[in-house]
């Protein structure tokens, strides 16, 4: 094959040629018929970050390894000191949590854990109990799926 004959790096190649649909049966009131689903799920759902933190599906795009290399940039920023931990009630909060004190422990961080607590008792504990700085665990407004720092 000469360079540049490979279909799939053609501009006029149908993706849907490279690509096959997937279809599911869906059930419409009592009739079963074939539903086409979207290339959506050949693509890998993005890491969102920004000022207010990362956030991602858990398992896809928020791995236990990037939760331990934000909590070690946060560390390595804060040139260590004693941080605090907070999380909310999803269920991948507590492996979260340990990957995110892992990260922050490997960076010579005192870590203190609160549990479960609301985001504004973290703001106001970083002040009383004179810590450098907090991570909130927690995706707010997103679906079960997601997490966040």
């Amino acid at each position: 094959m000469r360079p540049g004959s490979d279909p799939r790096h053609s501009a006029n190649t149908d993706v849907r040629k490279l690509f096959p649909l997937r279809r599911e049966l869906v059930d419409y009131g009592g009739r079963v018929r074939p539903r086409l689903l979207t290339l959506s799920y050949l693509v890998m759902k993005p890491l969102k970050i920004g000022i207010t933190g990362v956030r991602g599906i858990v398992g896809e795009t928020f791995t236990p390894e990037v939760a331990v290399g934000f909590a070690q940039a946060f560390a390595t920023y804060l040139d260590s000191g004693r941080i605090l931990v907070c999380r909310d009630t999803r269920l991948s909060g507590p492996m979260v949590r340990s990957a995110v004190v892992a990260g922050l422990l490997a960076a010579g961080c005192e870590v203190i854990d609160l549990g479960i607590c609301p985001t504004p008792s973290l703001q106001l504990a970083v002040t009383w109990l004179k810590a450098d700085g907090g991570i909130a665990i927690t995706a707010g407004h997103n679906p079960s799926q997601w997490n966040a720092l």
